[in-house]
């Protein structure tokens, strides 16, 4: 009676060494003609959050820009140009804009360092695509300034609508003499309201 007690027990220890020990499945091998999926970007790290885009890890501001489009070249040196209007500034800006959601597939969002950023393709490491020159003189800070010196100011109004605004030459922003690019109604949002006319 002992002895098929102890057999039932060594295969069981063997069954349990076979389950606990077997190899599994073989390692698939790599076809070296199938692409492996990019890498997506790094984020950025939690200490770099609301620094200027070029302040991230990995990005240097002295790295070489590519090539840019040379009719986004052109249009962009007309910005804060003496010869035209400040209403003229604001919609190149506008165009800018509209032509990174196009070939992005979505309006770039946040404040104006972060678009600024993301115009310029240094929003993260490795970012494709530079439409606005990173060297622009209307670009101090990490930010888009407008004819004085002041940065612009961004607000989105609702889908694919976005307000630019400029301080104006007071350098003040929300008073009478601001221009606004797509503005949001006079008492909605950050537009005030007129002032009253004088009797």
């Amino acid at each position: 009676m002992r002895r098929p007690k102890f057999i039932i027990l060594v295969l069981a220890v063997l069954l349990a060494a076979l389950i606990i020990f077997w190899p599994g499945r073989p390692p698939e091998r790599q076809d070296a003609s199938v692409p492996k999926a990019p890498e997506p970007p790094p984020s950025p790290r939690l200490s770099d959050i609301g620094k200027p885009a070029t302040f991230f890890h990995g990005l240097t501001p002295d790295k070489a820009a590519p090539p840019m489009d040379a009719t986004n070249l052109q249009r962009a040196e007309m910005l804060n140009s003496p010869a035209q209007s400040i209403e003229e500034d604001l919609g190149i800006v506008a165009e800018f804009v509209d032509l990174y959601a196009r070939a992005m597939g979505a309006a770039p969002v946040g404040d104006n360092s972060d678009i600024t950023a993301a115009l310029t393709g240094t929003q993260y490491p490795g970012q494709k695509g530079q439409l606005f020159p990173r060297q622009h003189n209307a670009i101090r800070g990490g930010q888009l300034v407008d004819r004085w010196g002041t940065p612009l100011w961004f607000h989105a109004n609702g889908p694919g609508k976005l307000e630019i605004r400029s301080a104006g030459p007071d350098k003040q922003m929300f008073t009478p003499d601001d221009v606004a690019h797509n503005p949001s109604p006079p008492g909605l949002g950050a537009t005030p309201e007129a002032p009253p006319a004088p009797n």
